[in-house]
């Protein structure tokens, strides 16, 4: 686990800087999809610079250095439009480069050495720069440009004036580290070719240099090639952004300003040799008058008319932004939501505290009745924060698709639907996995080889389909594709050697022995490749769907292609549940899964021909599960006409319950069982009651396996 008191620049570096891969590879892989990579070629300059930038500033070297050089290969292809270039070749580089980043960028995170150098892609990149360079016309390449590595200077002896700016930003109150800010800016610039004098000049200046940014915003000039609407584009996208100038100044201002801003920081250095640092600006009266001047020539030289009563925020100005969003430590989250959790239990408690309701007083339910709403209304908006949308997961298979599509030799295409469906933040950690290894199975062992989909009147690329939708209070995630579907014979053969069946062959439906494909050792490839035939990764898809209470289901026809259902909960914090008694224990089985509720008839009772207890109701026939032969209770009530009948849906399958009797409808909080305890099947966790007991929340997808 991550360092919980490490400095706080790294945890929002590493949050940026995975965005920024996440974007990256999105980019890189819908460009070769389209095969517009030209269009594509600036954003991933862009990309490559802020990481290259955000990385120095951090001084992680190893993560810089590569940036820096893919930065170079693609800002040649963005100024020199070189022809005949192998794209495909420049997208396997920068999503090898997207690997290493990943894989270095979680090594910080969890704080790990990051010191492995991309020796090998580095040196690969700068030779496939060399290679366009040397094919390109030579005499193009201007005698300033230097070797990499080696810093250029961006202005000759002689002047040479382009386009001259003033510029002052102020940062938002309480943003922090605003000579950071102000350095990564000063760096990004610096980039793009500027000749820029800045004050305060000194950014590492805690003391000083910090506490004139806050009190009097950061000041620049700039000689540059880019005109303002380029420049106003690129400071919107600085973050945390409150005020923002920038003004076209002439010459003559732009050498009094420099001339000015050296002046000070040559005054501000003779001051600080003779006395201590002070803490912050308001302990330099004569430093901050100086401050003011300056600010005041360049408003007047510039005819800038910034008033301070008058300024507008960055709000306020036609091409601002509103910031909507923050970052919340996920961690955060989920204690509120233990709260939100403690908070129903202790209405429940006192709601149906026996001596309260004894009392029977109107106006302490009114009472309660509020404070059920307004804490209903809570644990919803609890709920909706933190649930975040599919679509960044499901973005993330196109890379498994485009690799595997390679590998294999095969051509297939990723259909993505329903990505903005929802779910809990914490169960979106747990299906990525299952998805990744759904999706290479349905490329390795479902679509066929070009040739094979041809003879048999198929398109010649195949489609994977990734659907999300609600059901009910679950999420449905469907993988599909119009490969070769599976082979029930074949599967229970193989299942048969491996001794995996649990009764004969011929007594195995389509479902039964398709659902087999997740036992651990079991595959159907014939051959050992690097993604499969050795009998692992399925049977992990359901390891991983049974932490979160998730259920798979596998459909097949034979030529026409699979469909692989998962069911998972919304959220595993508080549902609904409908709270029953077996003897002197209490059980809970979630609403979304009761179809009904009724007294069993005698007539109505029935015995199948292995002797297995049934009940008729509107003409079909259901399995009866008496829950306390299940797990063992003692009870009074045996006989079916005696208790009640509570009919569970899941998936195509029903059967009723057999319980003593319903206690009612109750919002109950899932705790998980600790590691230490048994998965026992039919049970997929406990949760406390108002009166201070323990029910076990019953498993619909079990009781009736």
């Amino acid at each position: 686990m991550a360092n919980q008191e490490r400095d706080p620049m790294i945890d929002m570096y590493v949050h940026e800087t995975f965005q920024l891969i996440e974007q990256l590879e999105k980019v890189i892989i819908e460009s070769e999809k389209s095969n517009e990579m030209e269009t594509a070629i600036n954003e991933i300059f862009r990309i490559m610079h802020t990481i290259k930038g955000n990385s120095m500033m951090m001084k992680y070297d190893n993560i810089a250095e590569l940036a820096h050089v893919t930065e170079d290969l693609f800002d040649y292809l963005r100024t020199k439009h070189p022809e005949n270039i192998n794209y495909s070749h420049i997208t396997n580089v920068v999503l090898d480069c997207v690997d290493y980043f990943k894989e270095e960028v979680t090594k910080i995170q969890n704080d790990e050495p990051s010191v492995e150098k991309a020796e090998d892609l580095t040196e690969m990149i700068v030779d496939l720069l060399e290679s366009f360079k040397f094919l390109g016309d030579a005499d193009s390449i201007q005698p300033e440009e230097s070797e990499h590595g080696e810093k250029k200077d961006k202005v000759s002896v002689e002047t040479a004036y382009n386009n001259l700016f003033y510029v002052k930003v102020v940062f938002e109150d309480e943003c922090q580290m605003e000579n950071i800010r102000s350095f990564s800016i000063v760096h990004n610039m610096d980039e793009f070719g500027c000749e820029i004098y800045h004050f305060p000049e000194d950014l590492e200046d805690v003391d000083q240099g910090l506490s004139i940014i806050k009190a009097q915003g950061f000041q620049m000039i700039l000689n540059c090639s880019q005109n303002k609407k380029e420049l106003e584009y690129y400071f919107e996208r600085v973050s945390f952004l409150k005020y923002l100038e920038i003004k076209e100044i002439t010459v003559q201002e732009f050498e009094n300003i420099k001339s000015d801003f050296r002046k000070y920081e040559s005054e501000r250095d003779d001051i600080s040799e003779e006395k201590d640092a002070p803490d912050s600006v308001s302990e330099l009266p004569e430093e901050k008058a100086d401050i003011e001047k300056i600010e005041e020539k360049i408003n007047n030289e510039s005819n800038l008319e910034i008033k301070k009563e008058s300024k507008k925020t960055i709000a306020d100005q036609p091409h601002s932004r509103h910031q909507k969003y923050i970052n919340v430590n996920v961690e955060k989250l989920d204690l509120l939501m233990n709260l939100v959790g403690e908070l129903v239990i202790s209405e429940a408690m006192v709601t149906q505290n026996p001596e309260l309701k004894r009392l029977n007083i109107q106006s302490i339910e009114k009472s309660a009745a509020q404070m059920r709403k307004i804490i209903n209304e809570v644990q919803d908006i609890v709920m909706e924060i933190r649930m975040v949308p599919l679509a960044m997961t499901f973005q993330r298979m196109n890379r498994i698709v485009r690799d595997m599509s390679v590998k294999t030799n095969k051509e297939v295409e990723l259909v993505l639907l329903g990505q903005e469906t929802e779910v809990d933040k914490n169960i979106i950690e747990h299906i990525s996995d299952p998805l990744m290894h759904l999706i290479r199975n349905a490329i390795d062992h479902g679509i066929e080889s070009p040739e094979e989909r041809k003879k048999s009147g198929k398109p010649e690329k195949g489609t994977v389909i990734l659907e999300a939708k609600n059901s009910g209070g679950d999420v449905l995630i469907i993988v599909r594709d119009d490969g070769r579907g599976l082979d029930k014979e074949k599967i229970l053969e193989k299942a048969n050697k491996k001794g995996l069946l649990k009764k004969p062959m011929e007594e195995y439906s389509d479902k039964e022995a398709f659902s087999l494909i997740f036992e651990a050792g079991l595959s159907t490839k014939e051959e050992v490749t690097n993604f499969s035939g050795r009998g692992v990764g399925m049977d992990a898809v359901v390891k991983e769907l049974e932490k979160i209470g998730g259920i798979a289901v596998v459909e097949s026809e034979k030529g026409n292609g699979t469909h692989v259902t998962l069911r998972i909960p919304l959220t595993l914090a508080i549902i609904n549940g409908m709270v029953m008694n077996v003897g002197e224990n209490k059980f809970t089985l979630p609403i979304t899964t009761i179809r009904e509720s009724f007294k069993a008839k005698k007539k109505d009772i029935i015995t199948d021909t292995d002797g297995n207890e049934m009940i008729l109701v509107r003409g079909e026939c259901y399995s009866v599960i008496r829950i306390h032969e299940r797990y063992g209770l003692e009870t009074e009530i045996d006989n079916l006409e005696e208790g009640i009948m509570v009919m569970l849906e899941n998936e195509d399958l029903k059967a009723c319950l057999f319980v003593d009797q319903l206690i009612g409808e109750h919002q109950v909080v899932v705790k998980s069982f600790s590691k230490y305890i048994q998965k026992i099947e039919g049970i997929s966790g406990c949760a406390h009651l108002g009166d201070g007991g323990i029910c076990l929340i019953l498993d619909p997808s079990g009781l009736i396996a």
